[in-house]
């Protein structure tokens, strides 16, 4: 290839393209970069991580379990019924 370089495979210079860019569509110079103070923070800080003791080796450490949930089996109610559509669909189809 050499100089024979086809325009659109030539490298661009970095910045070259600001000059065709409008002066109204240009990104501004600098990110505004406002200095926080306490004053502008509305919450507090995060509590320190507290350490849990470990449950006591003779006494009842076992927590209760919680309830299944039924978010499963709507689930699978819910695609069963949808396959069900979509076979009764393609059969009145066909």
């Amino acid at each position: 290839m050499g100089s024979n370089k086809l325009p659109y495979m030539t490298s661009v210079e970095p910045g070259s393209l600001f000059q065709l860019i409008s002066t109204g569509r240009l990104p501004p110079a600098m990110a505004p970069s406002p200095v926080l103070t306490e004053e502008d923070v509305s919450e507090p800080p995060l509590p320190a991580i507290a350490n849990r003791a470990p449950p006591s080796p003779g006494g009842s450490a076992a927590t209760p379990t919680p309830p299944k949930s039924n978010a499963h089996q709507g689930k699978v109610v819910g695609f069963l019924s949808s396959l069900l559509s979509m076979f009764l669909v393609s059969f009145l189809l066909f």
